[in-house]
């Protein structure tokens, strides 16, 4: 009987823990820039996304998932060690530091570039830091914005980073802004 008993509480327990568990999403904004007219607010796609960590021989890696079903496809995946990030599995060079005003403060985000060897259009500048993870992936080549926005800094990817891209692009910081 001790046993039985010793099962149940071990299972109640258990399970108390799955269900206060916090479940942590994003919701992830697609927006196509238009250097031609910055002005334009062209919303793609938006879907929330479930933020899991799978861990490797090598660390951990966070990926986005469709559903929280272990077997859902992911969308997004990446890890940081220190300062270096590396977005799936490549390692992304640090290019800058930029700080974007958020309520009465700011948050400072790092920028590394997304450039894989012998590659063409994937390059994109992927800002992040080590609290909340990847707020932005923007393919400067193509224009294509992915804003990732947390339940912890509502708004901020959507509406307060999305004003601090359209406003570098106006100044022409990408590298191929020039040409487009």
């Amino acid at each position: 009987m001790k046993l039985h008993r010793l099962i149940i509480v071990i299972l109640f327990f258990s399970c108390a823990h799955i269900a206060g568990k916090r479940i942590k999403k994003a919701t992830v904004y697609d927006y196509q820039i238009w250097i031609s007219n910055l002005d334009q607010i062209e919303l793609r796609d938006s879907a929330v996304l479930y933020v899991d960590s799978v861990s490797f021989n090598n660390g951990v890696s966070i990926v986005y998932r469709d559903s929280l079903k272990s077997d859902s496809s992911f969308r997004y995946a990446y890890s940081i060690k220190g300062d270096s990030l590396f977005y799936f599995g490549e390692y992304c060079e640090l290019k800058d530091t930029v700080t974007v005003g958020f309520k009465d403060g700011f948050i400072e985000l790092y920028k590394s570039e997304y450039d894989r060897k012998n590659s063409a259009d994937e390059e994109a500048y992927i800002y992040w830091n080590s609290e909340y993870g990847i707020i932005s992936v923007y393919n400067y080549s193509w224009g294509a914005l992915s804003l990732f926005d947390y339940e912890q800094i509502p708004n901020f990817a959507k509406v307060n980073f999305y004003n601090y891209i359209i406003e570098e692009e106006k100044k022409g910081f990408s590298p191929d802004s020039a040409s487009l």
